[in-house]
C-alpha cells in the first residue's frame, strides 16, 4: 500500500499520472501502450526527464522518501 502511493507521489510530481494503473488490466494496458505507441512513450520520457529534478532537488519528497524506507526496514527487522 505504502509503497503504491509513494510511487503515485512521485509519478504525480513529474505529471505522469497517465501511468499509473487502476488496476492489474489497466496496468496491462499501459505498458502494451508504452510498447506499441512511441509518441505516448516519448512523452512519458520528456516528462519524466523535465521535471526529474523535482524529485531529486525536493527536500521534502527525499526526507518523506527516507522516512519510508528507515520504516520499511524496522518492520522486515521486527515483524509486523
Amino acid at each position: 500500500f505504502m509503497r503504491g502511493r509513494v510511487s503515485y507521489g512521485m509519478l504525480r510530481m513529474i505529471g505522469v499520472e497517465d501511468t499509473v494503473a487502476k488496476d492489474v488490466d489497466d496496468y496491462i494496458a499501459i505498458a502494451i501502450r508504452l510498447g506499441r505507441e512511441p509518441e505516448f512513450r516519448a512523452q512519458v520520457r520528456a516528462k519524466t526527464a523535465a521535471n526529474r529534478h523535482k524529485l531529486y532537488n525536493d527536500e521534502t519528497c527525499v526526507r518523506g522518501f527516507e522516512k519510508f524506507l528507515v520504516e520499511a526496514v524496522a518492520r522486515a527487522r521486527t515483524g509486523p
